[in-house]
């Protein structure tokens, strides 16, 4: 069996002077002072001149593209003011929609209803409605709507003042009246406004076909009521001039809209607290049974 000496280096004075060796030649090294190249020696009263380090031609520089000139800064227009936008815009069409919604369902307070709703729900979408390419064609689509919605006849009388066709303009009042709402509404746009059949059916939301339809069957209509009416445009236009209407000032239906507004959005909130209050009453009492 070997003994732990049989592990043990036999030549420990070889192996210290091979451990001493690398220690050794490091102390040369650092003892040894490093070669320098002795400065250049000059004789008396000269003196000594660097060489210039020798230039190499390289390529010229490049020049760099010519500074972009900033464009200069235009101006935006100001945006405009969407009150003063809208009270023009009501100024301009608050008339004439009156009118329009009288000859149109043959009653003054719906027709003023229905153009105080029209203008309030173009407040209230008035970024909309200023963006539209046509904003009259838009209130005049609502105004329309609401003066022959079919409830309108189921008012309460307090609620209603009916326009009698009196004049020269009441035979052609009360044949127009006796047309189906939709005859009604496409005929005042072709022939009392002018509009093109493609207009009239886009406006009315119809096929061009169904809209020739109702063209065709209401001047039809007319004709066999009244076969003296000569000029039925001419006819349509003077019974729109012969309505005496009187629209709200701008300011004050701008403030009415504001006020119908605010009572709409009181009332639904409360709504909604009131239906989540029953809800939660509901549940409470589900949970004790």
């Amino acid at each position: 069996m070997s003994s732990f000496k049989d592990y043990l280096p036999r030549h420990r004075g070889s192996h210290r002077a091979h451990r001493k060796r690398p220690r050794a030649r490091i102390r040369s090294r650092v003892r040894t002072p490093a070669h320098r190249t002795p400065p250049p020696t000059t004789e008396a009263g000269t003196e000594t001149v660097a060489p210039e380090p020798e230039r190499t031609e390289g390529p010229e520089p490049v020049e760099g593209p010519e500074p972009v000139e900033e464009p200069a800064r235009v101006e935006e227009p100001e945006p405009v003011d969407a009150r003063a936008a809208f009270l023009t815009l009501y100024e301009e069409q608050a008339d004439a929609l009156l009118r329009q919604a009288v000859v149109l369902g043959g009653d003054h307070a719906v027709a003023r209803r229905a153009v105080a709703r029209a203008f309030r729900l173009a407040w209230e979408s008035w970024p909309e409605v200023a963006a539209h390419e046509d904003p009259a064609g838009w209130v005049r689509a609502v105004c329309h709507e609401h003066a022959l919605a079919p409830w309108q006849g189921y008012l309460p009388r307090r609620w209603r003042e009916p326009a009698e066709p009196a004049g020269e303009d009441g035979p052609l009042l009360a044949a127009l009246w006796a047309l189906p709402p939709a005859y009604r509404r496409a005929l005042l746009l072709a022939d009392g406004l002018g509009l093109g059949q493609a207009a009239v059916a886009a406006e009315c939301e119809a096929s061009t076909a169904a809209t020739v339809g109702r063209l065709v069957n209401a001047r039809a209509a007319l004709a066999e009521r009244l076969p003296q009416l000569a000029d039925r445009r001419e006819a349509l236009c003077r019974a729109l001039r012969a309505q005496r209407v009187v629209p709200p000032p701008a300011a004050e239906a701008l403030r009415a809209s504001e006020r119908t507004t605010r009572r709409i959005v009181r009332g639904s909130a409360a709504l909604f607290a009131g239906t989540a209050l029953a809800l939660a009453g509901a549940g409470a009492l589900a949970g004790l049974g």
